[in-house]
Order: structure tokens, then C-alpha cells, then sequence
């Protein structure tokens, strides 16, 4: 990660945590997608299960898993997140030890103490998401889990208007996905996807089994209306739901549940 990057994140920070809605009783892979109650991916024992969280933001997932009795370790490029996140820790009363770190250089000894290594769309952030995976996988210990979402390729396309009003994704390349660029003043983020077949590989090679890999999206809406949906799921905003129909034909994430043997 770049120093643009965090210049980035430290602009949307107040706007980012005031507009999204990240609830702290379930724990979140990203927009309008079921959490963890319904996807059942966390280790079934999380009571002393100690954590370590990749590009936590406001850290909710970290809180979340701290109130369940986990020790929580969260670490973020972001002051500006890390201060959103240091507030939420200290009203929620539980404890959850916070670090500014840049992900592509992880500031921990490379030995498995970890039983979950997790993270919520931050790898796609990140310069070399393959050196984390593996970074990741050095920490954890035998029958540890890592456990990420991150960007899907598919929703890297362009939406294009097709005969008689019908909408489609159209993509140019499906093996070298468009960049999604993000300008704030003059601080840019780079968010980047790649096939699955490349995550799967990349967990491979790091020594982990993949158990689990999903292509969440939200409910139908003739079975939540946007208003019971905004009650169930763990993370919305206003322009994440103007955003509903779309997300709900073309996957807008990936998530991977690996286990170190």
C-alpha cells in the first residue's frame, strides 16, 4: 500500500463511517450480503480464540468477535479509521488492541500464533495480495483459519443497456480485470480484482485448504423489502441499496474460508 493510499482513507474516513451503516452483533463480509449468522463461516469456538484483523476500518468485525470472548488484535493503514475504530472500541467496553500498519509489510513475527487471521475487503487494496495470503498463513496455527472477501472480477465490468431495456455486465478481459480507480481530492486508491481460480491457488501455495468459497449477494427483494433487509444484513449505506438489483445479478464479492492444516 502507497502513502497516496492512506492519504485516501484518511479524506473518506468521517464520511465513510458516517454514511455506512456496519452493525457490531454479527460480523460483515461486505455490502447488503448476509453476515456470519446466516453464512456460518467464523471458527464454531471463538472464546479465547485469538484474532488478528486485516484492514479493520471501524473495526466492528473485531468488536464483534471481542464481545464473543476472542482476543483481537486489528490493525488498519488509516489514523483516520483507527480513530473511528478506537471511539466504537471504547463504547462498546471490550477489548480489541489496535496498530497502524501497513498490509503489504505486516508489522508481526512471522510465527503461528493466530487461530483466525481474517479480513473484509481490504485485500483488494492491497499491492501484492498474494504475499499477504501467504503472510497471513505463516501466522496461524495448525487447524487456524483464514478468512477474507474481497473484490469479485465480474463486478470490475461495465453495466451496458442491451436490446428492449435489458441490462448485462460487459467485461473486456475477464482474466485482467478494469481497475477500479478512486480519487479523493488528490489522494488516489487503487482497488483491484483477479479470477477466483487465482485466490484458490493462492491459498494453495501458502499451505491451506480451501473449505469453503462463496459468491454472496442479497436477498430477493419479494422475500426483504429494503427496509427489512436494512434490518437483517450487518452493513448497507443509502447508495450501496440504490445499488440492490445489480448486486443481485453479478456477485460484487468473494469469500474464502481456508484452514492451515
Amino acid at each position: 500500500m502507497t502513502g497516496t493510499s492512506r492519504r485516501y482513507w484518511d479524506a473518506i474516513a468521517d464520511m465513510y463511517q458516517g454514511t455506512t451503516r456496519i452493525r457490531q452483533d454479527d460480523y460483515h463480509y461486505g455490502p447488503l450480503v448476509p453476515g456470519d449468522r446466516e453464512l456460518g463461516l467464523l471458527p464454531a469456538t471463538l472464546a479465547g480464540c485469538h484474532c488478528l484483523e486485516l484492514g479493520c476500518g471501524g473495526a466492528q468485525n473485531s468488536i464483534y468477535l471481542a464481545a464473543q470472548g476472542a482476543r483481537c488484535v486489528a490493525c488498519d493503514l488509516s489514523g483516520g479509521q483507527l480513530a473511528a475504530a478506537r471511539q466504537r472500541i471504547q463504547e462498546k467496553r471490550v477489548a480489541v488492541d489496535l496498530i497502524q500498519a501497513d498490509l503489504d509489510h505486516l508489522p508481526f513475527r512471522p510465527e503461528p500464533i493466530f487461530g483466525l487471521v481474517h479480513s473484509s475487503y481490504a485485500l483488494p487494496f492491497v499491492q501484492d495480495p498474494e504475499r499477504m495470503v501467504r503472510e497471513a498463513a505463516r501466522r496461524l496455527l495448525p487447524g487456524g483459519v483464514l478468512l477474507f472477501s474481497t473484490a469479485h472480477p465480474l463486478a470490475m465490468g461495465e453495466w451496458v443497456e442491451l436490446d428492449e431495456g435489458e441490462t448485462g455486465i460487459f467485461t473486456r478481459d475477464y482474466f485482467q480485470p478494469e481497475l477500479d480507480q478512486r480519487l479523493e481530492g488528490e489522494a488516489e486508491e487503487i482497488c483491484r480484482a483477479v479470477p477466483i481460480g487465482e485466490m484458490f491457488d493462492w491459498c494453495r501455495a501458502a499451505g491451506l485448504v480451501v473449505e469453503r468459497l462463496l459468491e454472496p449477494r442479497p436477498h430477493p427483494r419479494h422475500l426483504l423489502d429494503d427496509h427489512a433487509l436494512r434490518e437483517q444484513i450487518p452493513y448497507w449505506s443509502e447508495d450501496w441499496l440504490e445499488r440492490r438489483d445489480e448486486l443481485s445479478r453479478i456477485p460484487f464479492l468473494v469469500v474464502v474460508r481456508a484452514v492451515k492444516p
